[in-house]
């Protein structure tokens, strides 16, 4: 049985310091190998890719940007009317992840929209995501970094919060099978769907 391995997230850990670079150096010196942030986007990509080769530490997983947090946002993914922010977010998280040399990328599905009622607003926001999930699926599929995209459904009030949202994901075929280059890897124990470019 293989041991299991464990990365600090660096955006709830070592938090006494206030820089990400700093954090990098604090994981490595408590002994992780890997680590991962929820957003690490006020630092500079360049001093984060040095400080990391200087911790000798793995970049295991970047969220993508959340939007707007002081305004009710926690991801953009399946947010309506979101969609060319949420297409930014991402050229951000590719931009990090390059640089970070990071082969996974959580797409954060979002919120449902203050003032709104889950069920009414749910066919829409359905739509909204699976159009956002065809255009990762286009972009990540041209990076070369092998990208495991994840989707984050493991919080009460964020739109996917069961397994049974994950669904219209899985069966967006274009997505997950039909072009030849995605494939589903599972549902985890955080009920945490994720797609894998099979390039």
């Amino acid at each position: 049985m293989s041991r299991l391995k464990f990365s600090a997230n660096l955006s709830w850990l070592f938090t006494e310091r206030p820089e990400f670079t700093q954090r990098l150096q604090g994981a490595a010196a408590a002994g992780f190998r890997a680590v991962e942030a929820a957003w690490l986007y006020d630092a500079d990509p360049l001093a984060l890719q040095e400080a990391q080769r200087q911790a000798g530490v793995e970049v295991v997983l970047i969220n993508t940007p959340p939007g707007d947090v002081d305004n009710g946002d926690l991801g953009l993914g399946a947010v309506p009317g979101r969609q060319v922010d949420f297409r930014r977010g991402l050229e951000l998280a590719v931009k990090y992840a390059k640089a970070l040399d990071c082969s996974r990328i959580h797409l954060m599905a979002g919120r449902v929209p203050a003032g709104r009622d889950r069920a009414a607003a749910s066919e829409e926001m359905e739509a909204t995501f699976v159009e956002n999930l065809k255009y990762a699926a286009g972009v990540l599929s041209k990076v070369t970094l092998g990208h495991q995209v994840s989707i984050w459904i493991c919080i009460c009030d964020i739109y996917m919060h069961n397994a049974n949202d994950c669904y219209p994901a899985i069966q967006c075929k274009c997505i997950v099978a039909s072009d030849g280059g995605w494939g589903i890897y599972g549902v985890g124990l955080q009920s945490s769907l994720q797609l894998v470019s099979k390039g």
